[in-house]
């Protein structure tokens, strides 16, 4: 019910038996439907470097996503 008072973005892997992604993917859209989802054929964990899931390829590429939204929604 709580609405973000700042833009926010989302980060998934089609792979991550934590959050089922079109439950996780359905609800952002239902609430969020402004908000960038960004979807990684990847596993839980794709992004945390050194673990046995890391995806350096799906990582550089949400890395970039973020850095350029960030970019964009950040004042300087």
């Amino acid at each position: 019910a709580m609405q973000p008072n700042c833009p926010v973005q989302f980060h998934f892997a089609t792979h991550d038996r934590y959050f089922p992604l079109d439950t996780a993917v359905a609800a952002v859209n239902q609430h969020l439907p402004e908000a960038p989802v960004h979807v990684y054929v990847a596993d839980h964990g794709f992004n945390r470097n050194g673990g046995i899931t890391y995806d350096d390829e799906a990582a550089q590429l949400a890395r970039s996503r973020t850095l350029a939204f960030l970019a964009a929604n950040i004042a300087s």
